[in-house]
């Protein structure tokens, strides 16, 4: 048994929605889409290009949507994604206050204002691990961050990792 008492910070809060976002199946989409209309918008461009005798080749085209495909995607993962998050830690009550948390081999009892929960970790679709977090997914995309600093040491963090490998497998 383990007991969690923590309260997360700002910077932990979009942390965790960076390490979401970075392995969600809706980016990677996003991003293989969005390739997929620059190449072909760009051969388009460049085909009417070529008619229309502006000398320009597919080359140039797809250069530069690809270079603004890649422009759009930075601008969303280190710019929109933080601001996002930042913004709906402010607005949101939840994130802020203290929570509890009791990490059993097979169960984790978290105690908040709003209650008291007892989730078996089977239940759990998958975890993530972060340098500074760990992240547990519900089914329905939703997911609970417990912050690495608020484990009382490095081993019992291990411990934990130990509970969730046996109960999920390897983390996704």
């Amino acid at each position: 048994m383990i007991v969690l008492k923590y309260r997360l910070t700002q910077k932990d809060y979009v942390d965790a929605h960076y390490l979401n976002s970075m392995h969600s199946k809706p980016l990677k989409s996003m991003v293989g889409i969005s390739l997929a209309i620059a190449v072909i918008v760009g051969y388009g461009y460049s085909i009417i290009a070529s008619i229309i005798a502006s000398g320009m080749g597919l080359d140039i085209w797809l250069s530069i949507l690809f270079l603004g495909v890649t422009l759009w995607v930075v601008i969303d993962t280190f710019f929109l994604i933080p601001l996002r998050a930042r913004r709906d830690f402010s607005r949101r009550k939840h994130p802020q206050d203290e929570d509890e948390a009791t990490l059993y081999p097979e169960i984790i009892e978290l105690v908040s204002r709003y209650g008291t929960s007892r989730i078996p970790i089977s239940d759990f679709d998958k975890y993530r691990i972060g340098e500074t977090m760990v992240l547990l997914y519900l089914p329905n995309r939703v997911f609970l961050i417990f912050p690495r600093r608020s484990f009382p040491s490095e081993e019992d963090f291990q411990t934990f990792l130990s509970y969730l490998r046996s109960n999920l497998g390897k983390p996704k």
